[in-house]
C-alpha cells in the first residue's frame, strides 16, 4: 500500500480513510505492519480462512497480532474464503490485498497439476475481488519466482476485465506515516533480502510465512501486481453450462464442476501426517516432502558407494611409479626449506599454501601427491599430518605430464594442430593458463606432443584467455615464433542467448559497437567494504551497540536505494565513469567489437529471445564478462546472468534448464595459424541450447499442450 494513497479527498474536501481489505494474511503480520505504518489513515479489515484457535495453533505470533490489531480498532474476520469474498458481507473496498497466495505442497510432485491448481485459485480470487472493489479501486496481488507465468495471472485478469496498472518489487515502495519503532522490526532476514525480498513493511514487523506454519519462505523475485477495472471491456460469452465463470471452462456434469471448485481449497494441515518413509519410519506432511527425502537418501547411498569403491581400489593405482622409472616420466625434484614462520604447520597445508602453490594449487592435488609418495620430508615419503619444524627440507617430485592421472584433460578436445599453433576446446570450469593441474595449459602438456625445431616450447601456451566460467575455442602457441606472431591478434567470436529481441540494425548484417572493459572492483563493492569497516570500528568503543545499529540501518537504506536503482536501470554515465575511475584508476580506452543477430524469435512467439554473436580481438579473448555487461546495459541481458534474475524468472517452465548456468561460449577463433598464411576461421557448431529457435519451438509446443489440457 502506497503511503501517499492512504487518504483521499472526499466530496467536501476532507480526507477520507482508504478502505483496505487484506486476504489470506497467514499470521496477520502484514495487516499489523500496515496498521502500524499508516495508522488512522486506513480503514483496515483483515481476513483469514482459519478460525482464531486454528490460527494461534499454526503461528506462534498470531495471538499477539490479534490482540494488537484489536487494540488498534482493526476488524479481523475468520473463515473468509479468498475465492468467495462477495458472500462474506464485507462491503466494498478501495484496495484488496493478497500476498503470496499458496494452497500447500500436496501437488509439488506433479508440476502441471500444481500450476493448474494455483491458476484456478488466482482466477477465482480475481473474479471475487473485482466484485467487492469500489469505483477506482485496486486489486494488489504479490507473487514470486516464476509464479506469474506458471499460474497465468495476467491472462486470467485480462479475461475477467481487469487491467494491469503496475508490476514492481515491494522494496521499491516508501515508508509509512508513523516512524518504525525498534521493537516492531521483523527478523533481519526478512528485511535484508536473505529470503529473496526486502519489503518496506519489514521495518514494521511484516514477515512472510509458510501457509502450514512458522517456517520461513524464500520469495526470490517477489513482485506486486496492481490491477484495476478495465474502462472498456466486453465480457466474453460464457461457455455452455455447467461451467466455471472464473476459469472459462465447461464441464460434463455438476460433479466435475464441484471437483474443479475443490481445487481452490488449501491443504488440511490439521490432518495427521500420513506419509511415512518405510526405511526410516519418519513421517512427512506431504508426498512431495517424502519424495524429496527419498531422493536425498538414494543420492547419498550412491555417493557412499562411490567412496567405498575408491577406498577398495587396487593399491597399485594410488602408488607412484617405481623409483627406477622416475627418469622415464621426467619427475622434476623441487626443494624448499621450511622457514621459521612455517614451524608447527601440517605438511599437507604447508606444501599447498607456501611450499609449492603453483604445482599443488588445491587441497585435492596436495593430498594426491602425498598419497603417491611424491612429497618427501628429509628424503623419505611422509604423511600429510606430519608437523613441520623450522629448517626441515621438503621435496616434491613434480610430474607435469601425469597431472594426477590427467584429470585436468577431461573435456579438453584438440580441434586443429599446426606446426606453430593449435586450437583446442576448453570446457567450462577450466582455467586457460598455468602450467599446473586443472588448467588448459596443463592438459595440453599431456594431450599435445611438444613441437620440434628451433624455438619449440616444452608446453603449448594458450594465447586465448577465455574465463573459467565460459567454455570455448582457444588458440595456443607451440613455438616462440607462434607467440610473437599470434599474441594479441586472435579474433574470438562469442555466441550468447540473450533476453529480448535485438534491434533491427543488429539483424541486418551486424553493427560495430564500442565498449569499455569492466573495472577490477566495482563501486558498490567498495561502498559495502567501507560500511563493513565502519561497523567494525563502531563495535569497539562505548556505545558500540547503538553505533552498530545505526550503521546497520544506514546499510539497509543504501541497499534499498540500490534496489530502486536496479529497478530503474543502470547508473548514470557520470556515476559509472566515476566508479570505474575510483575502482581501477583512469577508465580504460573503449574497445571495438562486431555484434550481429544470429536468430531472433518472432513477435508472436511466447518467448522473447535472441541468439547474438559478439566478435572482437580485444583482451586476448577475456571477453565473457564484458559481453554480459555490454548486453545488460543495452537491455538484452544474457540468459543465466546473475544480474538478470528478473528476466530469468519470467521464462516459462520449459526453459527451466537455462537458469542453471550462463548461456554463452566462444564458438569461433580467427588467426593465421600457418606461418605466412592468411587468417583462417575455426568454428564449432552452435549448440541447440544457444539457439533462440530451439527454445521457441519448445515454448510453442508447451503452450499448445497447456491449451489443450483441461483443468482437473
Amino acid at each position: 500500500m502506497l503511503p501517499e494513497g492512504a487518504a483521499e479527498g472526499a466530496a467536501g474536501g476532507a480526507p477520507r480513510r482508504r478502505r483496505v481489505l487484506t486476504v489470506g494474511d497467514g499470521d496477520l503480520s502484514y495487516s499489523l505492519a500496515l496498521a502500524r505504518a499508516l495508522g488512522d489513515s486506513l480503514s483496515l479489515t483483515a481476513t483469514v480462512l482459519p478460525s482464531a484457535e486454528e490460527l494461534c495453533q499454526t503461528y506462534a505470533s498470531a495471538r499477539a497480532s490479534l490482540d494488537e490489531l484489536s487494540s488498534r480498532g482493526v476488524a479481523v474476520l475468520h473463515g473468509v474464503d479468498a475465492t468467495r469474498l462477495e458472500h462474506a458481507g464485507l462491503g466494498v473496498h478501495d484496495d484488496v490485498v493478497f500476498n503470496h497466495p499458496h494452497l500447500g505442497p500436496s501437488l509439488f510432485h506433479d508440476a502441471p497439476a500444481h500450476a493448474a491448481r494455483h491458476a484456478a485459485l488466482l482466477a477465482h480470487f480475481l473474479l471475487s475481488a473485482s466484485r467487492v472493489l469500489a469505483a477506482g479501486g485496486r486489486v494488489r496481488l504479490t507473487l514470486c519466482g516464476n509464479q506469474p507465468q506458471a499460474w497465468a495471472v495476467e491472462s486470467s485478469a485480462s479475461r475477467l476485465g481487469l487491467r494491469l496498472l503496475s508490476r514492481r518489487a515491494p522494496a521499491a515502495w516508501g515508508g509509512g506515516i508513523a516512524p518504525p519503532l525498534e521493537e516492531w522490526r521483523a527478523a533481519r532476514r526478512y528485511r535484508n533480502g536473505a529470503l529473496g525480498s526486502k519489503h518496506w513493511l519489514g521495518k514494521y514487523g511484516y514477515a512472510h510465512r509458510r501457509c502450514e506454519g512458522d517456517g520461513a519462505m524464500d520469495v526470490e523475485g517477489a513482485e506486486e501486481f496492481v490491477f484495476c477495472a478495465a474502462e472498456e471491456w466486453t465480457a466474453p460469452p460464457p461457455p455452455p453450462p455447467p461451467c466455471c465463470e472464473a476459469c472459462a471452462l465447461s464441464f460434463e456434469s455438476e460433479e466435475e464442476l464441484a471437483r474443479h471448485g475443490a481445487l481452490t481449497r488449501p491443504d488440511d494441515f490439521s490432518a495427521p501426517r500420513a506419509w511415512v518413509c518405510e526405511a526410516t519410519g519418519r513421517t512427512f506432511a506431504s508426498a512431495y516432502a517424502l519424495q524429496t527425502f527419498t531422493r536425498q537418501r538414494e543420492a547419498e547411498a550412491q555417493r557412499e558407494a562411490q567412496r567405498e569403491a575408491q577406498r577398495e581400489a587396487p593399491a597399485a593405482e594410488a602408488r607412484p611409479p617405481p623409483a627406477e622409472a622416475a627418469e622415464d616420466v621426467a619427475l622434476e625434484p623441487l626443494r624448499r626449506v621450511v622457514p621459521s614462520g612455517g614451524a608447527g604447520q601440517r605438511l599437507s597445508r604447508w606444501v599447498r599454501l607456501e611450499g609449492f602453490p603453483s604445482q599443488l594449487p588445491s587441497k585435492k592435488y596436495a593430498e594426491g601427491a602425498i598419497k603417491q609418495g611424491r612429497v618427501r620430508l628429509g628424503g623419505e615419503a611422509a604423511e600429510g599430518a606430519r608437523v613441520l619444524a623450522a629448517g626441515d627440507v621438503v621435496e616434491l617430485l613434480h610430474d607435469p605430464r601425469a597431472v594426477l592421472r590427467c584429470e585436468c584433460a577431461v573435456g579438453v578436445e584438440l580441434v586443429r594442430v599446426e606446426a606453430e599453433a593449435a586450437v583446442a576446446w576448453k570446457p567450462v570450469g577450466l582455467r586457460a593458463c598455468g602450467d599446473f593441474a586443472a588448467t588448459l595449459q596443463g592438459a595440453l602438456r599431456t594431450l599435445l606432443p611438444a613441437a620440434e625445431g628451433e624455438g619449440a616450447l616444452a608446453c603449448a601456451v594458450p594465447l586465448s584467455r577465455v574465463e573459467i566460467g565460459c567454455g570455448g575455442l582457444c588458440v595456443a602457441a607451440r613455438t616462440d615464433g607462434g607467440v610473437a606472431r599470434l599474441d594479441g591478434k586472435v579474433r574470438h567470436a562469442f555466441v550468447a542467448l540473450a533476453h529480448g529481441r535485438l534491434p533491427e540494425e543488429w539483424r541486418r548484417g551486424g553493427v560495430e559497437v564500442r565498449f569499455t572493459p569492466l573495472p577490477f572492483q566495482p563501486q558498490r563493492m567498495k561502498r559495502r567494504a567501507a560500511r563493513k569497516a565502519a561497523r567494525g570500528e563502531a563495535a569497539g568503543g562505548e556505545g558500540s551497540a547503538r553505533a552498530a545499529a545505526a550503521a546497520e540501518e544506514e546499510e539497509e537504506e543504501e541497499e534499498e536505494e540500490e534496489a530502486r536503482g536496479e529497478e530503474g536501470g543502470d547508473e548514470p554515465e557520470e556515476e559509472a565513469a566515476a566508479a570505474k575511475e575510483e575502482a581501477g584508476g583512469a577508465c580504460a580506452a573503449a574497445l571495438s567489437a562486431w555484434v550481429e543477430a544470429v536468430e531472433v524469435t518472432a513477435p508472436d512467439s511466447p518467448l522473447a529471445l535472441s541468439t547474438v554473436r559478439f566478435t572482437s580481438d580485444a583482451l586476448r579473448g577475456r571477453l565473457c564478462g564484458d559481453l554480459c555487461y555490454f548486453l545488460r546495459a543495452a537491455g538484452f541481458p544474457v540468459v543465466g546472468d546473475r544480474y538478470a534474475k528478473r528476466e530469468s524468472r519470467r521464462l516459462p517452465r520449459c526453459c527451466a534448464s537455462l537458469k542453471a548456468k550462463l548461456q554463452v561460449g566462444c564458438y569461433g577463433v580467427c588467426a593465421p595459424l600457418v606461418a605466412g598464411g592468411p587468417d583462417e576461421w575455426v568454428r564449432r557448431p552452435i549448440p541447440a541450447r544457444l539457439l533462440a529457435s530451439h527454445w521457441d519451438a519448445l515454448a510453442r509446443e508447451a503452450a499448445a499442450s497447456e491449451g489443450s489440457r483441461t483443468v482437473p
